[in-house]
């Protein structure tokens, strides 16, 4: 799904295209037969990143630490076991 970045091991990106995050969600909400799959990878990423809106594939923004990778992993989890985004 999303891999964090060990900034321990190497020297963090200042910014990362969102699109590649946003496609592994998609492809795994997809999987699970959400049909909304899109949408709501931009939503859940959007609010992993303690933001108010989605996130849309052409944005650069900063990587995810771990934090941000395990709240995203939780509501990924979330979804995948019938929950709405609200």
């Amino acid at each position: 799904m999303v891999t964090p970045v060990d900034h321990k091991k190497t020297d963090p990106p200042a910014q990362q295209d969102a699109s590649t995050i946003l496609y592994g969600l998609e492809q795994t909400l997809a999987a699970a037969g959400i049909a909304s799959a899109k949408t709501d990878a931009r939503c859940l990423l959007g609010m992993a990143l303690g933001r108010d809106d989605a996130v849309l594939p052409h944005e650069d923004i900063a990587p995810l630490d771990q934090v941000c990778a395990d709240r995203l992993a939780a509501m990924v989890a979330r979804r995948l076991a019938g929950e709405r985004i609200s």
